[in-house]
């Protein structure tokens, strides 16, 4: 009875007892423990793990956070070949029509919109430059850009160019035509260009001063013979192609006028060496700068100043060219034929600026430097191009006048040219962190496999005292991702401060501000490898210590590696090839090469030829593939149809 008693007691005892389960959360962090003490055990073979993560993490976060800003490289080629333009206005007539700028910009700022104040004149022709007279020595071509220095530095026309402005009757030249034509800062030459198209803007009315300066006339018959003085000869031929000037009425040749060709003497202030940082394209190699305020004044000063009636003959029609009329112009802006003495005919460098800003060649509008990263670092050209479409657009609208406006958007166009580069460059950095990817795998996969056949015997003693299934998964995968986590803990941040140099570095050299850091793709990436590794390398391990029969884990005598059975079967002992299994191989190396290596050249060099026959290539294996699908499919397909449609006749 005693007895009986004891054992009621104790199973009344066991019946007041609350059952204790493990949560998946206590397990957790008893795996986590238990990953710490695996950790310990083996330091080196640890930190090999983590660093293979860690070299795969931060190579796809950084290259997919630099791939996002690959435009930043594209844009900064097409400012290298074209210059730092984004629109280029000009007009759209012959070559003879300017660009009033002084309009223009009274247009852009009465709209609204604040984008449309990054703008800048230029005034740009052909001339020769040489050391003495340019009849008596080969002269140099060059090409004349008059910039307005202050107006291109607030639009951004040229972000590296460190020169200082120019003064008056000062030049900058490239260092190689400075060293053909043999000048130094400092020395003077000889500049030489056509102004006719310019000039016979300002009047063709001569006075009889300047008539009977440039004619010769025979003194006993009193009829003309020549020209003297450096005239021209005033015949249809010079007056239609705008080569003689001031010939009012006359087009028989009886008459004589002024030269359209100017001639000034400058001064080299510096030789440029290398590019011109923006300003103009790679491809110019000719260029000479000068100021722009200080051109139509040195050809006014010292291009027309013998003799003074020149001078006297052109201001008449200035007043009348003013598109509107400012009374605080009058007398102030441009000599009128009413003053008198030879000073009062010469202009200063500020009232010949006002003059021709309604004269220019061409207008650069630029992107407000706020919205440029934005607009042309996309990975989308066909974005970038709309966006510029539109923005340009509604500088043209602003402006007015569309018929007679036309505009150019040099760096779009250049962008057009990669843009497929982002994808080849996308597919070759996928293809290395794919095999990054794969070697951690392979390796922390080893790792585990490792660490569960040395736990093999402590992983059948918790399965036998009541570990259940998920709770193993749960041990195995916490030790996966203690070899990730850590790595992916200092992935990120090394791979953020990485990208955050190499974009400082590349801004420093290309002169465009790029907001350095991890993107989303690269942040995304960097996660999803910081998943996908421990989760594909621990199903090995896991299956292993699942699928592992207790009784032969509990056996410490039981060897743990099964014998592993081979089967070699030869195929023909005469030693012939197998035709068909070369030709199987043979057309997939073939498939292969072309798909990785034709086809991304053919998109990055426009071959539509080669893309055609590419597509007929791949068009004609699927074909084929299909064609063998449907033979082996056959007979399983008709079996499926009769047993699902006539499942009666069907015998079992």
């Amino acid at each position: 009875m005693a007895s009986t008693v004891t054992v009621a007691r104790t199973d009344a005892g066991n019946s007041r007892r609350p059952k204790v389960g493990l949560t998946n959360a206590k397990v957790a962090y008893y795996a986590a423990h238990d990953s710490w003490r695996q950790v310990k055990s083996n330091i080196p073979t640890y930190c090999l793990g983590v660093w293979t993560c860690f070299v795969a993490i931060t190579v796809a976060a950084t290259m997919h956070s630099v791939l996002e800003q690959a435009p930043v490289t594209y844009l900064a080629s097409a400012e290298m070949e074209g210059g730092q333009v984004d629109i280029m206005i000009f007009p759209s007539g012959t070559p003879a029509d300017f660009l009033n700028y002084s309009r223009c910009e009274q247009k852009l700022y009465s709209t609204e919109a604040s984008d449309n104040t990054f703008h800048a004149p230029r005034f740009s022709t052909t001339g020769s430059i040489s050391l003495r007279q340019i009849k008596t020595e080969k002269a140099l071509k060059v090409s004349l850009y008059a910039i307005d220095t202050d107006r291109e530095q607030r639009a951004g026309i040229g972000r590296q160019w460190q020169l200082p402005k120019l003064g008056y009757g000062e030049v900058y030249l490239s260092q190689k035509m400075a060293v053909v034509l043999g000048v130094a800062p400092g020395d003077k030459f000889n500049l030489e260009f056509d102004l006719g198209q310019l000039l016979s803007k300002f009047g063709t009315m001569p006075s009889k001063n300047t008539t009977e300066f440039f004619t010769k006339f025979n003194p006993s018959t009193k009829r003309f013979s020549g020209c003297k003085n450096q005239g021209c000869n005033c015949n249809k031929n010079s007056i239609e192609r705008n080569q003689c000037l001031l010939c009012g009425n006359v087009n028989d040749g009886t008459r004589c006028g002024v030269k359209s060709k100017i001639r000034l003497q400058v001064t080299l202030k510096a030789a440029v060496k290398g590019g011109w940082d923006g300003k103009v394209g790679s491809g110019v190699t000719d260029a000479l700068f000068m100021e722009y305020e200080h051109v139509f004044s040195m050809v006014w000063n010292e291009g027309l100043q013998t003799p003074r009636s020149v001078r006297m003959d052109f201001s008449k029609a200035l007043g009348r060219l003013m598109p509107t009329p400012d009374p605080s112009l009058s007398g102030g802006y441009y000599p009128t034929a009413s003053d008198s003495g030879a000073d009062r005919y010469l202009m200063d460098s500020n009232a010949a600026k006002q003059i021709m800003y309604q004269y220019a060649t061409e207008m650069i509008v630029m992107v407000p430097p706020l919205k440029r990263n934005l607009l042309y670092i996309q990975s989308n050209y066909n974005a970038i191009q709309s966006d510029m479409v539109k923005f340009a657009s509604g500088v043209i609208n602003a402006i007015g006048a569309t018929d007679a406006l036309d505009f150019a958007t040099p760096i779009t166009r250049d962008l057009r040219q990669n843009r497929f580069t982002s994808m080849y460059l996308a597919l070759m950095l996928n293809v290395l962190i794919f095999i990054l990817t794969v070697l951690s795998i392979i390796l922390i996969y080893s790792l585990l496999m490792i660490n569960v056949q040395k736990r093999t015997f402590e992983i059948a003693i918790r399965r036998m005292l009541g570990t259940r299934r998920d709770h193993v998964i749960i041990l195995l995968g916490m030790q996966a991702l203690s070899y990730s986590v850590p790595a992916l803990v200092l992935g990120m941040p090394v791979a953020h401060f990485l990208t955050i140099e190499l974009m400082r570095a590349f801004s420093s050299q290309v002169g465009i501000d790029v907001v350095g850091g991890l993107g989303f793709s690269g942040v995304f990436y960097g996660l999803l490898l910081g998943a996908l590794i421990p989760l594909v390398a621990s199903v090995g391990p896991i299956s292993l210590a699942l699928r592992t029969q207790l009784i032969n884990a509990l056996d410490a005598r039981r060897p743990k590696v099964q014998g592993v059975k081979f089967s070699i079967e030869y195929g023909d002992q005469a030693g012939n090839v197998n035709i068909s299994l070369l030709i199987i191989g043979g057309c997939l190396t073939v498939f292969g090469f072309i798909i990785y290596y034709f086809l991304p050249l053919a998109l990055l060099s426009f071959n539509v030829t080669t893309f055609g026959f590419i597509f007929l290539f791949i068009l004609l294996g699927m074909l084929f593939g299909l064609a063998l699908l449907s033979l082996n499919l056959e007979r399983p397909a008709e079996f499926g149809v009769m047993s699902a449609c006539f499942r009666c006749c069907v015998k079992r």
